[in-house]
């Protein structure tokens, strides 16, 4: 018995120490972390089009289709669950890396990702007249 508990007692210390290098490792995983952030429900704040007039550095004006109780609901199966104007859709998403999401087709730029907040950002500069889609999203 007593040359068991020891046994036992290194066992443990390997399957928990296991579990914490996983941990650990995750943290050190820039897109295991954004992922992580990422795939929850988000109220949907703002979405806001900045258009310029032809291929200008300044806005000729802006419009914004967000409501009250708009979301984005990113799932674990690569598609998001969308609520915005007050239509729903269910549209694709991939995680390119921690800064670089491709949502519906487009790649966006992710500028802010926390666990509370939760920004993106597309810029059209291939033909005129330019813009910029930002989404500004929290939980």
């Amino acid at each position: 018995m007593k040359n068991i508990l020891p046994l036992l007692f290194i066992i443990f210390l390997a399957i928990t120490s296991c579990n914490k290098i996983d941990d650990v490792k995750d943290s050190l995983d820039p897109k295991a972390a954004a992922l992580n952030f990422l795939q929850n429900q988000w109220d949907w704040d703002f979405n806001i089009d900045y258009n310029y007039v032809g291929a200008s550095t300044a806005p000729d004006y802006n419009d914004t289709s967000t409501i009250a109780g708009d979301y984005i609901n990113f799932k674990g199966d690569n598609t998001a669950d969308i609520k915005i104007g007050g239509q729903t859709d269910n549209v694709p998403y991939e995680l390119i890396s921690e800064n670089e999401l491709k949502f519906d087709g487009d790649t966006f730029t992710i500028t802010s990702i926390s666990a509370n907040q939760l920004i993106f950002k597309y810029e059209e500069r291939t033909s005129t007249p330019w813009f910029d889609n930002v989404n500004t999203l929290s939980r």
